[in-house]
């Protein structure tokens, strides 16, 4: 499935026989840029006899991984043309039952490199505009997990307080939209020279 104006595909190779399969990925003249042109692989999902007759269907567990390297949650709803846009088109078709949004240590990784930008109410705002957009590209809605991580202690400049200021609005940002939360910082023991 080719998106139309987008050079996204999706596709499903229906039921084949068990066995040792091989995927190959390629990019073909006149895609998006031409001859060259990169591609950006956003998950597989595999099916070992637990899709039902209809796409998205049947007992299986499918993890689709959407995580991008160094990207905020601003770059998931921004436009499509963007590494980690992709992902949005996909939404309607994985049809997911629980989005998990593990976002904000990337935020405020740029507010330790001086960038007044991610601010924690920025961080805040993105998130809920992000929620919003994977609601209104899902049907039903998904359950939605908020994963705050355990800090960035090995990063030059981390600040526990500051961080805990992010962790405190990405809760709230969960409260507010309805989501559940995990702070890995209560299960995640920093060794003590990293102290946290």
């Amino acid at each position: 499935y080719v998106a139309s104006g987008e050079s996204v595909a999706f596709f499903d190779s229906g039921a084949i026989t068990r066995g040792r399969k091989t995927v190959k990925v390629r990019t073909t003249t006149g895609s998006a840029g031409g001859a060259g042109d990169a591609a950006i692989l956003l998950g597989i999902m595999v099916f070992d006899g637990d899709g039902g007759s209809a796409a998205n269907t049947g007992s299986g567990v499918r993890v689709w991984d959407s995580a991008s390297s160094g990207a905020r949650a601003d770059l998931y709803y921004g436009p499509t043309t963007a590494s980690t846009g992709y992902w949005g088109l996909m939404l309607p078709s994985a049809a997911p039952d629980l989005v998990v949004i593990q976002l904000g240590v990337n935020e405020y990784h740029q507010y330790l490199l001086g960038t007044t930008t991610y601010t924690v109410a920025q961080t805040e705002s993105d998130l809920e505009d992000l929620i919003d957009f994977v609601r209104g590209e899902t049907s039903p809605d998904p359950s939605i997990l908020l994963v705050a991580d355990a800090g960035t202690a090995a990063v030059a400049g981390f600040v526990e307080a500051d961080w805990a200021a992010y962790v405190d609005g990405i809760r709230r940002v969960a409260d507010l939209k309805g989501c559940a939360f995990l702070d890995l910082s209560d299960l995640v023991t920093f060794p003590p020279d990293t102290a946290k």
